[in-house]
């Protein structure tokens, strides 16, 4: 039906795509181009380091751009996975090793720890952050999915290296068990 170029001049990783009710897709990502395409609007509009992730959504027949935008601070940014809930807005996730990420004021957690895992939704025409927020614990996360369910709810799963990772009382499991310097923890939240 389509198909489409996305991208400045430098490197782009596109790592997954959400397609609402309307056929729009949203795309996310990590980009190295500091023309990237964004639109006038949009919550960031300039690289901020030397990769930011980054948000697009394309109308419904990929003719335009809805909104496009940086997400990120001084250091890589890397956003793997998006959900679009059924008002619209994109939450993506992925891991940042800024400790200036825009996190919100009401972040669950607003302290970088080392590189950490981050939780971003954007409104619905992406021109501000509803919600931003690093987790994780002293080691490092990687993040490889995420789900939005019908209350909004978010769901992520990925990897920890934390023997800190926080975990909730009478979760399934509670214990860190990885001992191999090279491997980690796989996570629900």
């Amino acid at each position: 039906l389509y198909s489409t170029y996305l991208g400045g001049f430098g490197n782009e990783l596109c790592w997954d795509l959400a397609v609402d009710s309307a056929g729009r897709a949203t795309l996310t990502g990590s980009t190295a181009a500091a023309d990237f395409p964004t639109t006038p609007g949009a919550f960031d509009t300039s690289l901020d380091s030397w990769y930011d992730a980054f948000v697009t959504r394309f109308n419904a027949d990929a003719s335009a751009l809805e909104y496009s935008t940086f997400i990120g601070g001084d250091n890589a940014d890397y956003s793997h996975a998006v959900a679009v809930d059924s008002a619209g807005n994109a939450t993506i996730t992925g891991y940042t090793h800024s400790p200036n990420f825009p996190v919100t004021p009401d972040a669950a957690d607003s302290s970088y720890d080392a590189q950490e895992i981050f939780n971003a939704k954007l409104n619905t025409d992406g021109s501000a952050l509803s919600y931003a927020s690093f987790l994780g614990g002293a080691d490092s996360e990687y993040t490889t999915d995420i789900a939005v369910d019908d209350t909004g709810r978010v769901y992520l799963t990925g990897t920890t290296r934390s023997p800190d990772f926080p975990v909730t009382v009478g979760a399934f499991d509670t214990t860190y068990n990885t001992t191999a310097d090279y491997s980690g923890d796989a996570f629900l939240l």
